[in-house]
This record gives structure tokens, sequence and C-alpha cells, in this order.
């Protein structure tokens, strides 16, 4: 849903409402909030509103409820545009209240950063952070695979990135959601969760989180962590980009869920996030494995936002120092492009501390490690020295036996086969092209226009052997009764028959046998190809699908989807083969590309839209054109193509210098565009006209006054005897 209606008017200073109470519509003239405005009873809305939308929380407005009508009106706009408000804190509310029914698209980035303010929109329930994070992420208890807790406290109000890691290309497990929560909610019905989940609890009870008043660290570790914490304080949690620089929660979607196949997740088991940041990856893990998740988390502003909104438990603290965490508690640990910013002797220290924390038999997986920071081997040598590590730095009772395994990325994040990603896609897959769709379901304006045959024609194949005297660099043609046989060569030698037939003919459509087959074709063609082909090709092609020509058919107004991808060929024009400009014109269609990437430096953005604005037209032009020629009855046929052919050519004769070549020729000329051709002829068709009318008026005017006079002269030679027999009568 595009909310139309809004952003010219929040593009204005909007300070916020600080100081302002909620609920109090008293306040609403010191907002700049008219009684009614647009059709908008602003007081009747904030009662609606304060009555069902707790501040910072989500709405419980039914569909049929007045401030829930109120927010669509605001929000819809008009044809003749969106109205002006005044009352902003009241219209930025509707715009919440719809984000949070309904697919928003992203507004501007001036407008998203006035929304990530945080401020309140008193006298109204809400705070411009909401909208982004309604805008951006799914409530988790909408799909949920402990149904018992889809209403429980600690799942509301609660959220996780609008992302489909399965669909981006880069995860090799690809199953959906929905098939994860029902294998997650298979293996709720095993005899031992409960006995898991009570032992869960129980070791969540035991968890302090430690307090600080002020947490230091030292300058160097200070340095690098410190963007994480402007992007959690810039509401980055609420979108896709979480605590990196660029939206990769599709990627970190996929890395929680292959983790939770490889380490065998298990409903009611207990999980360890070190470096939780958003919390994001436990959420998921409560969401589609039903595991219980404790994260630890450096960044204040992260794990304020963790603690409102994602599932777990949330605890901020230097991770450097896990005394406060019982020992032996946890099934399973991940860390995630977390331990690599610290020094190799800490993550050697927090490795091993975070080994101790689990229960025996328990498996971590420490991600995102770089050979130069801390390298596979010495991850292993920290391991088999940790009895002495941990005597020497004071950090545990003892050492830890461990199972270590140093796995490739790529190995455990295979990217899916069936996705790749590019930088450029060419759509060259023809009449029904699926990348034509994609760019529709994309927002491009690429439709196609299909057109009635008129004159239906179809097909069937003929291998046709080639004789030692015959040459294989010619084309072959025969014609007669209707039917015809075009023959090409091809790499092998031989010879390619394709034979052209009305559907109705049942002396083809209706073959039975070889033999039937044959001697249709000895009627035919007694000379060529039949006598060339053998008794199992005709057995074939008797058996052989009929197929149709394709039909005429153009593609636009747009041809490209901004710099991504293209349509080219069939794609765009679809003509019946029969003058050779199908595929003459595609490889126009590459020709063109190459030019418009040559013009723009191969900077995709310019040359791709260029592009379209050459081709478009012309794919028009030539389907339009050739489809002139393709009439239904053999007089329309004649008066469309023939007749064309012979003015052309006489014309051509008698003033060479002012009439072009037929229209077919023009289009075989390299140096004429489609669009320039068609205008060029249309010319000449006027002229053409105007000559026949001029000789029509001249032959007409000089036939009237021939007989004219003709008349005249019969007049005067009958004159004499009319009138002395007049005068006899008379007497």
């Amino acid at each position: 849903m595009e909310l139309r209606g809004c952003w010219l008017l929040i593009l204005q200073v909007f300070p916020g409402c600080a100081g302002i109470p909620f609920c109090d519509p008293e306040y609403l003239s010191a907002v700049g909030c008219p009684e009614v405005e647009h059709g908008i009873d602003w007081q009747v809305f904030l009662e609606g509103t304060c009555e069902k939308c707790p501040p910072n929380e989500p709405c419980q407005l039914d569909f049929e409820d007045t401030a829930f009508q109120l927010a669509q009106v605001a929000t819809a706009g008009g044809a003749e545009g969106a109205p002006h408000f005044r009352c902003a804190p009241g219209l930025l509310s509707t715009m919440i209240i719809i984000a949070q029914y309904f697919l928003v698209k992203e507004p501007t980035p001036e407008v998203a950063k006035i929304l990530g303010t945080g401020a309140s929109l008193a006298p109204f329930p809400f705070y411009t952070s909401q909208y982004s994070r309604y805008a951006n992420m799914v409530p988790m208890n909408l799909l949920l695979c402990n149904t018992q807790q889809s209403s429980a406290p600690s799942m509301y109000n609660r959220y996780v990135p609008r992302v489909h890691a399965e669909d981006s290309g880069f995860c090799g497990l690809v199953y959906t959601d929905d098939q994860l929560v029902r294998r997650c909610r298979s293996l709720r019905q095993n005899a031992n969760v409960l006995a898991r989940v009570g032992s869960t609890l129980d070791s969540l009870e035991r968890i302090q989180c430690p307090a600080f008043e002020e947490l230091k660290v030292e300058e160097g570790l200070g340095r690098k962590i410190q963007k994480y914490q402007d992007r959690a304080n810039q509401l980055q949690c609420q979108d896709s980009r979480g605590m990196w620089h660029e939206a990769m929660s599709d990627i970190h979607k996929c890395v929680l869920i292959t983790v939770g196949h490889w380490l065998r997740f298990r409903p009611g088991e207990l999980v360890l996030d070190w470096g939780s940041g958003c919390g994001h990856k436990l959420s998921w893990a409560k969401m589609l494995f039903d595991v219980e998740g404790v994260g630890v988390e450096i960044q204040e502003p992260a794990v304020r936002w963790a603690q409102s909104h994602s599932a777990g438990m949330f605890c901020h603290g230097d991770g450097r120092n896990l005394s406060w965490l019982p020992e032996l508690t946890f099934d399973h640990v991940i860390s995630y492009a977390s331990i690599y910013h610290l020094e190799k002797h800490d993550q050697c220290s927090v490795g091993i501390q975070l080994v101790r924390k689990l229960k025996i038999g328990g498996r971590a997986f420490l991600g995102w490690n770089h050979g130069p920071v801390m390298s596979n081997w010495e991850w292993l040598r920290c391991f088999e020295d940790s009895h002495e590590f941990v005597k020497e730095h004071d950090i545990a009772a003892d050492g830890v036996e461990v199972d270590f395994d140093a796995v490739e990325d790529g190995y455990l994040f295979p990217p899916n086969a069936n996705v790749l990603e590019v930088d450029l896609v060419l759509g060259c897959d023809g009449i029904r092209s699926a990348v034509r769709g994609a760019l529709q379901a994309a927002g491009a304006r690429v439709e196609q226009t299909r057109f009635q045959d008129r004159r239906p024609i179809v097909y069937r194949v003929l291998a046709i052997p080639t004789g030692k005297e015959d040459s294989t660099e010619l084309n072959y043609s025969v014609r007669k009764d209707n039917v015809i046989v075009e023959a090409l060569p091809n790499v092998e030698g031989d010879l390619l028959g394709v034979v052209l037939f009305r559907p109705t003919d049942e002396r083809i459509e209706g073959l039975k046998s070889g033999a039937e087959a044959k001697k249709v074709f000895e009627e035919l063609f007694p000379e060529w190809p039949t006598p060339m082909i053998t008794d199992e090709e005709w057995d074939n092609f008797a058996a052989r699908k009929t197929r149709q020509l394709p039909r005429f058919a153009y593609a636009g107004p747009e041809l490209n989807l901004g710099g991504k991808c293209c349509l080219l060929g069939d794609a765009i024009h679809s003509v019946k083969p029969f003058f050779g400009l199908g595929l003459n014109s595609g490889f126009e269609d590459i020709s063109v590309l190459d030019q418009c990437l040559g013009e723009c430096d191969a900077e995709l953005s310019k040359a791709l839209p260029l592009y379209t604005r050459r081709r478009a037209p012309e794919a028009k032009c030539l389907v339009r054109c050739q489809r002139r020629f393709d009439q239904a009855t053999d007089l329309a046929f004649a008066l469309a193509f023939v007749l064309p052919i012979v003015l052309d050519s006489i014309f051509r004769k008698l003033l060479p210098s002012v009439f072009a070549p037929g229209l077919l020729a023009l289009f075989q000329d390299g140096e004429l565009s489609f669009t320039t051709a068609e205008r060029r002829k249309r010319r000449d068709r006027i002229l053409q006209a105007m000559i026949i009318c001029g000789v029509l008026s001249l032959l007409g005017a000089g036939a009237f006054l021939s007989l004219r006079t003709v008349a005249r002269l019969l007049w005067r030679c009958l004159s004499p005897p009319v009138h002395g027999w007049l005068h006899h009568e008379l007497m």
C-alpha cells in the first residue's frame, strides 16, 4: 500500500510533541490540529486511538472502528493529489495505524529520517519510531511454533525483520517459515519436551543480568564498536540492516536457520547468543525452533530495543567476562560476526568461557572468523591448551575438552543453486517470457499486446537428408496447394524441413501412418523432397505434434527495470517467420543495446532506459507493419501485400529519386530504423494517392469533355431534320 497523501506535509520540520500528555483533547489545538480537517474529526480519532492503542504498543483496532476508518481516509489521498493537512501528529498517527495493518511502501529518505527520531506524537498515543517497526517488521505471534504462546505477554510487541532467506539466492537451505514451523510443531509432540522446558525455565531463573552504572572498554575496542552503537541509536534494529551498514537480515536469517539445523535445535532447549545485537537471531530461533534464548550484548541501545521487541532474555555487559552466567547451563551457544572484534587473547578466553557454559554434549557455533584475526589452528591450540590458559589468567577452575571442527562458510552456507546474483539480467526467453512476467511483478510498465491470428498456420518438422551434389549453404523451398516446405541447413550438414499448412488441412493433420504421409507428399512434391525421406522419418513425421506459429505481439512501453534487467528478441516483438525479420530484429536489439552501453560508459542505470526509448517504438512498429500482411482472405492479402508491391514497383521505376523501395526492402535496410521506414513509406503512400487521384481526375475531366463534345456534334447534326418535322406537324 502506498501512503499517497502524507509525504509532502511530513517533509515540513516536525519538532515532536515533547511535554504534551497523551490522550488529552485540550492539546489538539496546541499541536496545530483543527477540529475537523478534510473530513477527519481529530477529536473522534484521538478518542478512538486512546481507547485501543496503548502508547508505543500495537493497536487493537477492528476494521469497523471509527479510528481505523478515519486513518484510511486520511492516508488514501485522491485522484487530484493529496490534501494538505495541518495536523502533522494526527496524520503521522494515521500512517502508523495503516503500517501496522497493511504492507506499505518505504517513504523517501528525508521522511524516513524524521520518522526515525522516536518523537512523541502526543496527544495521540504514538511515537514516530512505531512507523518503521510496523512497516519493516513482522509480529512474531503471526507464525509461532508454540501456538500456546501466541497470546502470551512474552510474545506481545515482539518482531522479526520482514525477509525471506529462501528467496535471497544466498541460502542453501530454502525452507519456508511455514515448513520450519510445521517441522517444529511435529517435534513438540515428543515426550521429553516437557522435561526440557522445565529444565530451561529453572536455568533462566538462575540467570541474573549484571548491573552497570557505566560500562567502559579500552579505547581501541571502543573505536571498533562505536559504529554499532550509532546504528542502534538510529533505530536500525527496526529495519533489515540491523547493526550492519546495509540490508543483510536475509543473510543473518539464513545463518540462524542453517546453524539451527546443524546444531539440532529442539523445542524447549536453551541457547546463548554472544553479541546478540538487536536480538533478531534469538527471535527467529524462538519463532521457528521454539528454543529459549539469552543474549549478551555490549551496546546498551541494542539491548534496550531487544528487551522491548525481541524474544528472549537480553543482558547488557562486557562479554569478555561471563562469570555471572552459570556453567553447564546451555544446550547451544552461537556467536556470529562478533568475537572477531577482540584481540586473540580475549577471543581464546571468551571461547573457553562459552564452552564451559554448555551442558555436557552441548554444541557451539562461532562464526565469521577471519584467518588473520584468529586462524583455525590458533582456535584449536586455544582449546587444547585451555587447562594451562585458564590457570594462567584465572578465568575458570579448569580447561575444556572439545570436539573441534573448522568449517568453511562455503560448505556451511552454500548458495541456492536455483538463484543467481548478477549485475544484469537479459530477458531473451521468447514470446512467453518469464523474465517479462518478473518485470511486471517488480513494477515495470511492460505489457504484452497480442493480436488475434487472422490467418492461422501450423507446422510440423521433417528431417531431410542431402544428396552428394546438394549445397548445404542454401535454403530450399517448395510449395503447392497451400502446403509449403521450407528447408534450412543445420550444422550436421542435413536440412531441417518445416512443413507449413492450414490447421484445417486434413491431408496432413489427419495422418495416421508414415505410409499415408509418404503418399500425400508423392502427390504434392514428387521430385523433392519426397524421394529423399526414409520410411522411418515418414513414421516420425506422422506421429509428431502439430505446432502453431507464434502470434504477432509486442511489449512496452518499458523494456527495462532500472539498471538491473532488460528484454530483447521475441520477448518484445514476435512476428511470423516469413520475411526473416524476427531473428534479424533480435540481432538488431543486441546491436542497439551495445550502442547504448557504449554511449553511457557501461552505466546500466542510464544505458537500459536509453535502450527502452530506442527499441520500444521499433518493436511496436515492426509487429504492426508485419501484421498488415497477415490477412484472413486472399483478396485482403492481395490488397494489403500484393497491391503495395505493384504500386511501389511502378512508381519506383517512374520516379526513382522520389519513391523508395517497398516496405520490406526498407525494413531490411540496415541504415533505417523500422519507424523511419514506416514514415518514409507513409509519405510515399500519400504521394501515390495524390498522383493516382490526380491522374484519375484528369482522365475523368478528359472523358467528360470528350462526351460533351460528342453530344454537341450529335445535336448539331440532328437539329435541322428535327425542326423541320416539328414545323410540318404544326402546319
